[in-house]
């Protein structure tokens, strides 16, 4: 792990503060100072269209809040920080799935909001910008981490939202668990299809129930078929010996 140096030690210092009761005229002013630089950058992003060259972006001045970020995260007492909650989104856009899912769970175990401008609810973005990335990333043909869907889904499942939007997380974890857990990604696949039967996902399951049957019948018939080869061979048993008695009594 890299040494933070003296500018980067301050950031978390001051991040931790303003996470404290009482708050200092100096540690506003720092957090003024972060709400400032998030301001530019925003402005700076309207100016570029393209959503690749806006997360590229995003990479290049992620390092200007890292040392903030990490510090509200390890000393933060929950309250309200809109520089945290912007990079809830901005992280996910730059793939940076465990810092979002940090930001996640601090901002549901604390009730904080998205910053002005942002209309879902915490709950309802993570939910479905977590989906949004994994069905990206399945078709281009990219990996990713079915664990990351797995702690989206659990750190939101008490939470409320709209359904469409829960059922669109559970589609991509349950299309990801087609593979590896197919009685886990049925059950996955009809939770979705409950909340949302217009997801797309009737095919999928009924595909995947006519694998589970004619495995079970494949099953099946092996287990009657094995009896009748023993049975069979009884009967050739019993054959040879009747006739080999007849042949002594002969």
């Amino acid at each position: 792990m890299s040494r933070l140096s003296p500018a980067e030690r301050h950031m978390q210092y001051v991040a931790t503060q303003l996470n404290q009761n009482e708050l200092s005229t100096a540690v506003l002013a720092e957090y003024d100072k972060m709400l400032y630089l998030l301001a530019r950058h925003k402005k700076d992003l309207k100016n570029i269209q393209s959503r690749a060259h806006k997360n590229r972006y995003k990479q290049q001045i992620f390092p200007d809040y890292q040392s903030w970020l990490e510090g509200v995260l390890t000393n933060g007492n929950g309250r309200q920080d809109d520089v945290l909650m912007n990079w809830l989104i901005w992280a996910i856009d730059i793939e940076n799935f465990e810092l979002a899912l940090r930001i996640g769970e601090y901002a549901l175990r604390h009730s904080l909001v998205l910053p002005e401008g942002f209309v879902r609810t915490t709950a309802t973005a993570i939910a479905e910008e977590i989906a949004d990335s994994a069905m990206r990333a399945t078709a281009t043909g990219q990996a990713f981490d079915i664990a990351i869907l797995q702690r989206a889904a659990q750190m939101t499942a008490d939470q409320d939202m709209p359904d469409q939007s829960r059922a669109r997380l559970l589609k991509e974890l349950g299309l990801m668990q087609l593979k590896t857990a197919p009685e886990a990604a049925k059950k996955t696949i009809a939770a979705a299809l409950l909340l949302n039967p217009r997801i797309g996902l009737k095919t999928v399951l009924r595909k995947l129930n006519k694998q589970q049957d004619n495995a079970k019948s494949e099953v099946e018939v092996e287990a009657v078929k094995k009896p009748r080869k023993t049975t069979a061979k009884r009967k050739q048993s019993t054959a040879r010996k009747h006739k080999a008695e007849g042949g002594v009594q002969s």
